[in-house]
């Protein structure tokens, strides 16, 4: 069936199907499944290894689709190897084709990214980590100490003050910024720019 299929949890399908959909002048569908199984940027669920991931994502899109071509995402973030307190962003794209078997994966390095983790003690320390980190554009994560409650991770919070409530509850928690796509959009500009390499392999 002339048709694309991404495979996400997170939004992705909104950066890469109108690119693939204009160039490729074939329609996509999202495909949502709980990539979350295949694991979590705050290692609630482990990380496997990039290429293992993208392999699963287009096993389970190949049994929920009818689509001929399957393509999926995978990033992470991890510091440079030779720049002390610069991060980089990996994004991997995968293409595959039913009918021909033919698999391309492309990948980039980042160095633009909103990446951050820090322990907060107080109102001030929370406004300039917000400010730094582009909030409420760009969503952080709470976690909690794990001698209050084990591995206790607050998502999806877009209130200042609710951030405030928890900072004045707890004392002192971890402040992560979100690496999902969907609430990351530096992150989403850097699929965006991958979705092209990817048109640039298919010589498109």
């Amino acid at each position: 069936m002339e048709l694309i299929a991404i495979i996400t949890k997170h939004g992705k399908e909104k950066i890469i199907g109108p690119i693939l959909q204009e160039k490729l002048n074939i329609p996509f569908e999202h495909i949502y499944f709980n990539t979350d199984l295949f694991g979590t940027f705050t290692n609630e669920k482990p990380r496997k290894d990039i290429l293992t991931a993208l392999s699963r994502k287009v096993r389970v899109a190949s049994q929920l689709s009818k689509a001929n071509i399957i393509v999926a995402s995978e990033g992470s973030f991890y510091p440079h190897p030779y720049i002390f307190g610069l991060h980089v962003n990996t994004e991997h794209l995968i293409y595959y084709n039913k009918q021909t078997n033919q698999e391309i994966v492309v990948y980039e390095n980042f160095s633009k990214l909103v990446f951050d983790k820090q322990v907060i003690k107080s109102i001030p320390e929370l406004n300039m980590f917000l400010e730094k980190n582009k909030f409420p554009n760009h969503k952080v994560i709470v976690e909690i100490p794990r001698f209050i409650i084990r591995n206790k991770y607050i998502k999806d919070i877009n209130c200042k003050k609710e951030l405030e409530a928890i900072i004045t509850k707890h004392k002192k928690v971890t402040l992560h910024t979100d690496q999902r796509a969907d609430r990351n959009p530096t992150r989403s500009e850097n699929i965006k720019k991958l979705t092209y390499k990817l048109l640039e392999q298919l010589q498109l």
